[in-house]
């Protein structure tokens, strides 16, 4: 049972989910710094792999950006306090329960045995 509940599907998907996360964080601070030839270079490679592949699952994408940032941004805030470390770890936790609430009402009556069809499996 265990081999069954993360298919490969899944794994290509949130792995994907997270290299869009990373390169919109990339392009934006890529923006913030005047960078712009790398920012627009990067936002564009981010925007067509989320054109590609999450093409109308745009909350799901928000909610697996929203994980990364918790995990990630989180751990930092645990171990390096700052205000805008805990800001933006409390910020993803409310998007990601936002964006997981909006999941669940794009599939309405879906059992917890069933979670990979949110992620195209069947």
């Amino acid at each position: 049972m265990g081999d069954e509940r993360f298919t490969l599907r899944t794994w290509f998907m949130s792995l994907t989910g997270f290299a869009i996360t990373i390169l919109f964080i990339m392009g934006f601070s890529g923006l913030w710094r005047h960078n712009f030839r790398e920012a627009i270079l990067v936002l564009t490679l981010g925007a067509t792999l989320t054109f590609l592949f999450y093409r109308k699952r745009v909350a799901l994408l928000a909610a697996v950006g929203c994980a990364f940032i918790v995990v990630n941004g989180g751990l930092t805030a645990l171990f390096h306090p700052s205000v805008m470390g805990i800001l933006v770890t409390l910020a993803s936790v409310v998007g990601l329960v936002f964006f997981l609430h909006r999941v669940v009402k794009q599939h309405p009556g879906l059992l917890p045995d069933d979670w990979q069809k949110i992620f195209g499996n069947k």
